[in-house]
């Protein structure tokens, strides 16, 4: 179990028990493609998934912030995710959270999010979309520059 700084509460503290897990939740075989395709991007990686009842979903994504390519990184998911189209706009929206009553450096509780609101639309079809759009080989740090 990782140790858990004096005075640390809220979401730092429950991100710092999470990270301490053995073992992390098993998400669900729909969202494997899109964990794949945010786990070989550089800066990221995945950490969530969620579904409701309505079928909308969203996934927790960390961003290393101090990496070089964090920068490229949003520019493409937010590309991508928000604005790939004007006329047929993917139903998916990408952006930072970070809850307005917790206090401490960015590092630590600024949180990234995909959701979608479309039942019809799959993680796989935004893992797709995505592995259209970042460079073809997706891990390689050069590739992101060019």
């Amino acid at each position: 179990m990782k140790k858990i700084p004096v005075g640390a509460s809220g979401n730092l503290r429950r991100a710092i028990e999470w990270l301490g897990q053995d073992q992390p939740e098993p998400i669900s075989q729909k969202f494997h493609a899109l964990r794949d395709t945010i786990n070989q991007t550089p800066a990221a990686r995945f950490v969530s998934s969620q579904e409701n009842e309505s079928s909308h979903w969203g996934v927790q994504i960390e961003l290393e912030l101090n990496h070089s390519l964090v920068w490229h990184v949003i520019q493409r998911y937010s590309y991508t995710l928000n604005w790939l189209t004007t006329t047929n706009p993917l139903p998916t929206k990408f952006f930072p959270r970070s809850l307005p009553s917790e206090n401490g450096p960015p590092e630590d509780l600024l949180h990234w999010r995909i959701e979608c609101i479309d039942p019809l639309f799959l993680p796989d079809h935004a893992a797709n979309e995505l592995q259209r759009q970042l460079p073809e080989n997706i891990s390689n740090e050069e590739d992101w520059t060019q």
